[in-house]
């Protein structure tokens, strides 16, 4: 026991594999582990929380939420690769954005707030499309085709090979 009643644990060298601590066990200095560290037992976890060196930053797995949760700005470093993205909040992308690769892409959409109003990059048929209440607008002066044909049904307008319009 050091001065004012605090009981210190000093533990050196000591092999505790196999064994099963159910006390609270608090270190202060370095901590070393070789292998798994496993907390709690499948469909019985805890919570176990990682702090930064900034006030305010944390990484918290909630047991009881199954969530892993980040408090405070955060910077993942390196590539990461998951499944499945929800995102609620508000995204900012500071460099390119590519979805699927050459020869391989994915369906990428836009939704305005118009409901049903969508922009859609349409992989199956390789088209851009407008659906439902979107709409294209091309400010004046600034609409030229490279192209020579251009159709148009009342459901689409198809541009071809080569023609100049300006609006």
């Amino acid at each position: 026991a050091g001065s004012g009643g605090v009981v210190y644990d000093v533990l050196t060298d000591v092999n505790l594999a196999g064994t099963t601590k159910t006390a609270a066990l608090t270190n202060a200095g370095a901590l070393s582990n070789q292998g798994t560290v496993t907390v709690g037992v499948d469909d019985t976890g805890y919570d176990v929380k990682f702090f930064g060196a900034t006030t305010g930053k944390s990484l918290l797995w909630d047991e009881s939420a199954d969530s892993l949760i980040v408090t405070g700005t955060t910077t993942l470093v390196g590539t990461t690769n998951l499944d499945a993205v929800d995102i609620d909040g508000a995204v900012q992308i500071d460099a390119a954005f590519t979805s699927g690769v050459d020869g391989q892409g994915y369906d990428t959409k836009f939704f305005g707030d118009t409901a049903s109003a969508y922009l859609l990059w349409d992989t199956s048929a390789d088209d851009l499309i407008l659906g439902g209440a979107a709409g294209l607008i091309v400010p004046d002066g600034k609409f030229t085709l490279a192209s020579t044909a251009v159709t148009s049904t009342a459901a689409e307008l198809n541009i071809l090979d080569g023609v100049t319009s300006t609006a």
